[in-house]
């Protein structure tokens, strides 16, 4: 597991930060799981809202301060985004590439795919939980829909900005506490 070599230093350290804060959390398995491999996966960061795993490239595309908010009302959070595409990487690792794009390009009516379903309703919802994004009798969400937002240091301490406004005042503690590990920030 590495970084693609014109991922910028912050992006780095937030990915780092993160590893940790999945430490804590008893969710850094998959991240483990792949450092152990004998093949070579890659993080590369992107600016856009293009975040996903790219199995011909064995890189997983991940922005430290996307949120995904779902359909259902939940938002997951940068770590458990990232734990969810390192979980296609390792799906891929241990299905090997004929297997993976079997399931990939087998199409299911809620998540698109065999492979998001599986992701989905296993290891996202166990990950999320010990993350504290969603409550144990939650759902993260029951399709492969929703939308994707954006935040930085500035644009969540502004309360007057969309992305703030946008999330239910029940996620806003949730998400500061997130962002003081981080990012370092608030304290």
């Amino acid at each position: 597991m590495t970084h693609k070599e014109n991922v910028p230093k912050w992006v780095r350290q937030r990915f780092a930060a993160t590893i940790q804060y999945m430490n804590e959390k008893g969710t850094s398995w998959i991240f483990k799981k792949l450092q152990d491999s004998d093949e070579v996966y890659y993080i590369q960061y992107t600016q856009n809202r293009k975040i996903g795993y790219k199995l011909s490239k064995k890189t997983i595309y991940w922005n430290p301060n996307a949120f995904y908010k779902n359909t259902n009302g939940t938002i997951v959070f940068p770590a458990t985004i990232l734990a969810h595409e390192g979980r296609h990487a390792l799906q891929h690792d241990e299905y090997g590439e004929e297997k993976y794009k079997e399931l990939k390009e087998t199409a299911d009516p809620e998540y698109g795919d065999l492979i998001e379903n599986k992701v989905i309703t296993t290891t996202e919802q166990v990950i999320a939980k010990l993350h504290s994004d969603i409550k144990e009798e939650e759902t993260t969400r029951t399709d492969h829909k929703g939308k994707m937002f954006v935040m930085d240091e500035y644009s969540f301490m502004d309360a007057c900005n969309e992305s703030y406004t946008a999330i239910p005042e029940r996620f806003r503690e949730n998400i500061l506490e997130y962002l003081r590990v981080i990012w370092n920030i608030g304290e």
